[in-house]
């Protein structure tokens, strides 16, 4: 009788920890990836018209005029980077990722490489006269990550909801 309730508790012990396991190595890291695909829909929109329309030299030469630009620049260009640094990085925090990528659990490792890259080449991008290479940047950027496909799929169901 003792023996059977020490093993009970010895595989319910052991049943918690294996899924503790499972949720903090594999479930947390792929609701993070979630997570910024949804800070980089939220970039998209909130940063999608900083940048300053002149050409860099003319920038350089006349700094104080720009000043208050350029400080939001700055901030922009560290947040697009740290976004990028942080999409790369889940690549090696969930284990197995290419097998989750098989079943759509996480993106795919060149969507993720891709977007990033992207998100880089944007924040080089503030300044000058860069509109149409901006905004290809962030269309890339928003097709990688499923996000345009999301939206779609939302203003589809709201537009069934409202027949």
């Amino acid at each position: 009788m003792i023996t059977s309730a020490v093993i009970a508790a010895a595989l319910a012990l052991i049943g918690f920890v294996i899924t503790q396991s499972i949720l903090k190595f594999v479930i947390e890291p792929i609701q993070e990836q979630r997570r910024l695909t949804g800070k980089v829909a939220q970039a998209l929109v909130v940063y999608g018209n900083v940048s300053i329309d002149a050409p860099p030299a003319r920038v350089a030469r006349d700094r104080d005029a720009f000043a208050r630009q350029l400080e939001e620049v700055a901030e922009v260009t560290k947040e697009l980077r740290t976004l990028a640094g942080s999409l790369l990085s889940s690549l090696w925090s969930i284990p197995g990722y290419r097998v989750f990528a098989l079943f759509n659990a996480v993106h795919a490792p060149t969507n993720v490489l891709r977007a990033s890259q992207e998100l880089i080449g944007w924040s080089n991008n503030l300044v000058g006269d860069n509109a149409s290479e901006t905004t290809s940047r962030q269309q890339i950027i928003s097709e990688e990550l499923g996000i345009e496909r999301k939206l779609r799929k939302l203003k589809e169901a709201r537009r069934l909801q409202w027949r």
